[in-house]
């Protein structure tokens, strides 16, 4: 399969499907140094007359340091068949070792961010906002779930620039 850029607008996923249900990897950062890692939480929507993705990285994971630094990001979303993929990105660090190979995946660049070319689909946006949970606003019982640790996540806000699908 090759992936084909989309009109933003023809897409047709449903995204409480894909990202709640079916998860994605984050990807950030350049051929030669990036790192991607597994998604349950985000979101599209409209923005300041942007198409918008939002996506929740935690200061903790490797990640970060990577959506930090790029000005674009990819969220790449895999078959059912590709869960294997999904758990080992969501449950290795690339601090420790190499995802990509494990997996066998093959990074690629598309319109400036570093995406796979393994991917069934994928969104490329460019970051333009960010801001961090704040710690008095977080339900008690949401803090209880997923704050133990009391590192929050980053939110980031990124213009759909181009959608890939595979064809």
């Amino acid at each position: 399969m090759k992936l084909e850029k989309i009109d933003i607008l023809d897409f047709n996923e449903n995204v409480f499907k894909i990202i709640g249900k079916d998860y994605a990897l984050l990807a950030a950062g350049d051929l030669k140094h990036h790192n991607a890692m597994t998604i349950g939480w985000g979101g599209l929507g409209f923005l300041w007359r942007k198409n918008v993705s939002m996506v929740f990285v935690k200061p903790t994971r490797y990640t970060y340091d990577f959506t930090e630094a790029s000005d674009t990001y990819s969220i790449n979303f895999f078959t059912p068949e590709d869960k294997e993929i999904i758990s080992v990105f969501g449950s290795k660090s690339g601090r420790d070792c190499d995802k990509d190979a494990i997996c066998n995946m093959e990074p690629i660049m598309l319109d400036g961010a570093i995406a796979y070319a393994n991917a069934r689909l994928v969104i490329v946006c460019k970051k333009i906002y960010h801001h961090d949970f704040d710690e008095a606003l977080v339900p008690e019982d949401v803090k209880n779930m997923y704050y133990k640790d009391q590192k929050f996540h980053r939110v980031y806000y990124g213009e759909v620039i181009s959608i890939y699908q595979a064809k």
